[in-house]
C-alpha cells in the first residue's frame, strides 16, 4: 500500500514540516493547527510515492533535474500533479504521447520554498 505522506512550509520558521494522516488521527494538535493553516493557503504538498535517482522521496513542489547541473532543457522542473492526465508530472508536455522521463532518472535539487532561486521566471509557482 502506498504511504500517504505530506509536508507543509512554515514561513515563520523557514522550514518544512512532514506529517502523515496518522499524526492527525493521533490528535497531534500542533500538527493539526499548522496543517489547517497550510491547507487554507493551499500549501500542503503530497508525497508522490516515488523516489529519485538517489532513493530520496519525491514530494509535490520538489525541484528536479537529470543531474545536479540542469535538465535537458537547461532548467530545473517542478514536480506537480496534472489534473488532466491524473499523474505526477515535471516539465511542460503539451501532447499526451510526450511522457515524462522516469522520475527515478532525476535528482531532487531542492524545493520551491527553499530554492526558488533555481527556477526560471516561467516556472516560479
Amino acid at each position: 500500500m502506498r504511504e500517504l505522506k505530506f509536508r507543509f512550509w512554515v514561513a515563520a520558521l523557514q522550514e518544512l514540516r512532514y506529517f502523515t494522516l496518522a499524526d492527525i488521527a493521533r490528535g497531534n494538535f500542533s500538527i493539526q493547527y499548522h496543517v489547517a493553516k497550510a491547507m487554507k493557503n493551499g500549501d500542503v504538498e503530497q508525497y508522490t510515492g516515488l523516489k529519485d535517482l538517489t532513493g530520496k522521496e519525491v514530494y509535490e513542489g520538489d525541484i528536479v533535474g537529470n543531474t545536479p547541473g540542469a535538465s535537458e532543457t537547461g532548467a530545473y522542473e517542478i514536480v506537480k500533479w496534472d489534473e488532466k492526465r491524473c499523474a505526477w508530472m515535471f516539465g511542460e508536455y503539451e501532447e499526451l504521447w510526450e511522457v515524462n522521463p522516469p522520475i527515478a532518472s532525476q535528482v531532487i535539487i531542492g524545493n520551491i520554498h527553499e530554492n526558488a532561486d533555481l527556477l526560471t521566471p516561467s516556472l516560479t509557482p
